[in-house]
C-alpha cells in the first residue's frame, strides 16, 4: 500500500467463527484511521451468498458454470454521520431463526433423494456468510474487513 491510499484499516474480533440460525454474532469492530475522516457512518453487515455450480455438456465438452447470487444482507449501523479518527465499536448482528426456512432441503429420506438427484444432475451448491465491517467515505474508497463465517 505504498502508493498513498491508505487511510487507515479495519479489524473485526469475534469471540467464535461457527454460529446457528437463532444466534447472535456479537464483537468488536476496531477502527484506525491515519488522519480524521468525515465519513456516512460506520455499520457492520451479515452477508450470504449461493454458489451454485452445474455441469453442462455441449458439442461432446463438459465445463462447469459457477453463478454466485446475494441471499441474505443485513446491515446493521454502528454510528452516523460525522468525523471518524479512531475507535472501537462493539456490534450485536441477530441471525434470525428462520434463515434457513425457505427453499430448505426436506429432512430424512426424501431430503436425501433431493440431494441425490442434485448430485447426478452435477449441480451443487452452497452458501458463503460473510460479516463486513465499513466505514463509509463520500467521495473516496470506503474501508472494509472481511471475515469469512459459518453458519449452519
Amino acid at each position: 500500500m505504498g502508493i498513498g491510499f491508505w487511510k487507515g484499516k479495519i479489524e473485526l474480533k469475534l469471540d467464535r467463527f461457527k454460529f446457528r440460525p437463532g444466534d447472535a454474532i456479537e464483537g468488536d469492530l476496531l477502527l484506525t484511521l491515519k488522519k480524521p475522516t468525515k465519513a456516512r457512518g460506520i455499520y457492520v453487515r451479515l452477508v450470504g451468498e449461493e454458489k451454485v455450480s452445474e455441469r453442462r455438456y455441449e458439442d461432446g465438452h463438459s465445463r462447469t458454470e459457477t453463478r454466485t447470487h446475494k441471499i441474505f444482507d443485513l446491515k446493521v449501523p454502528l454510528d452516523g454521520e460525522k468525523e471518524y479518527s479512531e475507535g472501537i465499536y462493539h456490534f450485536r448482528v441477530p441471525i434470525p431463526r428462520n434463515l434457513f426456512d425457505e427453499g430448505a432441503r426436506p429432512e430424512g429420506l426424501l431430503g436425501d433423494v433431493v440431494g441425490a438427484l442434485e448430485s447426478l444432475s452435477g449441480r451443487r451448491s452452497r452458501i458463503e456468510w460473510k460479516l463486513i465491517g465499513n466505514l463509509d467515505i463520500p467521495m473516496g474508497f470506503d474501508l472494509s474487513k472481511k471475515q469469512s463465517i459459518i453458519i449452519e
